[in-house]
């Protein structure tokens, strides 16, 4: 064919702001993509699409693998420079420009790309692009073309007559349209059908195409039937009489006059402005998703602090059951030593209540011998009930951050950046090693020994002593019976033998009174104890949990602030199309 595209025009200085605009546009979205650890892939495209915006225009040609695609090229180009067959022909993008002498050259920053010189003259103001056909068995081909689509500023789509508008011709088509591109439907092979009589059969496939494009993309989109082989027979002077037209000439028409100058110009703009808006559109909803994710961090932080407050009333609850183990023992004491007053201080006793060392040896042996394990036992009772519900406590909300990590969660949101699932998992799992770390951390025989030194100054406390190097079972028996000048030889030699019960009286309440006030004492001290426990492994938890609401917070910040930046850029982004002269 002739040239049929006419040459660049000079841009006038409204054009020469928009492109600035637009390179402008293109740069600052770049960055932020990056700064927000967005995919290379788009980082790429950006950056190619502000490369292209002052290239050459971009006739990008599509299909699937024999389709009759290279076929249609040839044509289109006037010779057959291009392989054609029944099997892929091309394995990369072919960027094919204007040259004296034809020449291709592969760029080893693009492996994928081959840029290609043709002898063709209206190639002087559009480069055609030939793509890799889709659908094929290699699946990289179809890769190759979908990554270069966003670079392309007008598409040619080929389909042919004997499987026109196919399930994944129909898939491709909406990842071209979701770049907004200018789309035209060549429908190759029309000569397949017969003669001229075959019109209505080829008018039927053209309106099945436009109504599967209504149907599936709610788009009209021009479909133009070809022969090419219709057209080379013309082109050689053989006699094609009652044949279908094949359709070039229309082509030709309908591309010089939608591809004018100032057509391409605008087209231009409009695929790297269209690149914008997908990319913005893109990463403003995934913001959108961070941001409902992090409502939901936040929901999941006060579902962890009302676990808290109900793991405490719960622990409040069972507290007293607790202590009245540990006061239990001190009772069976006190029956004990209810029993030796009425059996040890008699008459019949009398030798023995002469000698204090003996009696009080008495005591120790039928009253306090055995309250030591028994305390301790109980005491490690408590400490392993404070331990084993407050690790149950951790171990629930730990599983809650690993369910906050898991990609379960985050898929409920839809995708957020790279970049923010990173953080975000890294935050959480720092805090389920440290509560793990924390809950291994208690050593039951140090709790036990630490709550066990407090229960004997707790009696220490009821003897009015100061704590010392004595057993339990001493302290104990020091605490409660103290027999100087109560049964001594003097004072029943002065007062008589009758004095006995009264002295026993005295012994029993004296008794009574001491270990009701060790239980009060202890009933304090375990409650002191439990009180710092439970406050102490709450502060640990909250200082665990903290990193996590920090870093909920602050990304809200940095969100609500990159968020603003994106609209902004958007709304600029849309308004450089509707610049006036």
């Amino acid at each position: 064919p002739s040239a049929f595209f006419e040459a660049d025009q000079i841009l006038s200085e409204v054009q020469q702001r928009q492109v600035g605009a637009q390179e402008k546009m293109l740069g600052e979205l770049k960055a932020l993509v990056g700064r927000m650890g967005g995919d290379d892939g788009d980082v790429e495209v950006l950056q190619q699409t502000k490369d292209q915006l002052k290239s050459m225009f971009l006739l990008v040609v599509v299909g699937e693998f024999n389709s009759g695609k290279s076929s249609f090229l040839n044509a289109l180009l006037g010779s057959n420079f291009l392989a054609e067959g029944v099997t892929p022909t091309t394995s990369k993008v072919n960027v094919i420009s204007y040259g004296k002498d034809p020449r291709s050259d592969e760029n080893p920053l693009e492996p994928s790309l081959l840029r290609v010189q043709l002898p063709v003259d209206w190639l002087q103001h559009i480069n055609l692009v030939d793509t890799p056909g889709t659908n094929a068995i290699d699946v990289t081909h179809q890769v190759i073309t979908e990554t270069f689509i966003p670079r392309s500023d007008f598409v040619l789509f080929v389909t042919s007559v004997d499987r026109p508008f196919s399930h994944s011709e129909k898939d491709f088509l909406q990842r071209i349209k979701a770049w907004k591109k200018k789309i035209v439907v060549v429908l190759s092979k029309a000569d397949i059908l017969g003669d001229s009589s075959a019109q209505p059969e080829l008018e039927k496939v053209v309106q099945f195409i436009k109504q599967g494009l209504r149907a599936e993309l709610n788009e009209e989109f021009p479909v133009l039937p070809v022969s090419v082989r219709t057209y080379h027979r013309r082109n050689k002077g053989d006699e094609v009489g009652q044949e279908l037209s094949d359709g070039m000439d229309e082509l030709q028409e309908f591309l010089r006059n939608n591809l004018s100058s100032s057509s391409r110009f605008a087209l231009k703009l409009a695929s790297s402005n269209a690149v914008c808006s997908k990319i913005g559109a893109k990463y403003g909803d995934r913001l959108l998703n961070a941001s409902h994710q992090l409502k939901d961090d936040l929901t999941t932080l006060k579902h962890i602090e009302e676990m808290g407050s109900l793991f405490r009333e719960d622990m409040d609850k069972d507290l007293e059951q607790q202590r009245l183990q540990l006061d239990n023992v001190l009772l069976n004491l006190k029956h004990r030593g209810t029993n030796f007053f009425d059996d040890r201080i008699t008459i019949l006793n009398f030798f023995s209540l002469l000698n204090e060392t003996k009696l009080k040896n008495m005591f120790e042996e039928e009253v306090v011998r055995g309250t030591d394990t028994e305390m301790s036992r109980g005491v490690a009772t408590f400490v392993d009930w404070i331990l084993r519900r407050t690790e149950s406590h951790w171990g629930s909300v730990a599983r809650v951050i690993r369910e906050q990590a898991s990609h379960e969660t985050l898929a409920k949101t839809g995708p957020v950046t790279p970049q923010f699932e990173y953080n975000r998992n890294n935050v959480l799992d720092e805090i389920s090693k440290t509560i793990e770390d924390v809950t291994e951390g208690y050593v039951r025989e140090q709790e036990v020994g630490k709550m066990m030194s407090e229960v004997k100054n707790a009696i220490y406390q009821t003897a009015v002593m100061e704590a010392g190097a004595l057993g339990l079972s001493a302290v104990l028996s020091l605490a409660l019976f103290d027999v100087t000048g109560m049964v001594g030889a003097g004072t029943l030699a002065v007062a008589g033998l009758g004095i006995l019960p009264y002295r026993r009286v005295q012994l029993r309440k004296k008794f009574y009174a001491k270990v009701d006030e060790l239980r009060r004492n202890l009933k304090v001290e375990l409650h002191t104890q439990y009180q710092r426990e439970m406050e102490e492994r709450k502060d640990k938890l909250r200082t665990a949990l903290s990193p996590y609401e920090l870093y909920v917070r602050r990304e809200e910040r940095d969100l609500e602030r990159t968020r603003a930046t994106l609209s902004d850029l958007l709304a600029s982004n849309r308004a450089i199309l509707s610049a006036k002269e």
